[in-house]
């Protein structure tokens, strides 16, 4: 699957991105996966390139799910 590309706003946040992309913010991990060299930003300049892939439904059902059931 071919990596997308999110360009940050200022005050961008991971969770915020998360759900921005994906209609969920508990699904920034998938996020901090494919950019682990901006793992230490909690809040985002603007114009800062993030990759990012498309998340099909059965990931995003399972994000309520404990973890041993993901």
């Amino acid at each position: 699957m071919a990596d997308k590309i999110y360009t940050t706003i200022s005050g961008d946040t991971w969770d915020s991105i998360a759900y921005k992309l994906f209609d969920d913010s508990k699904l920034y991990n998938s996020l901090l996966e494919l950019n682990e060299e901006y793992s230490d930003v909690i809040v985002f300049k603007a114009g800062v390139k993030l990759k990012y892939q498309e998340i099909d439904s059965a990931k995003k059902a399972n994000t309520n799910a404990p973890p041993w059931r993901r």
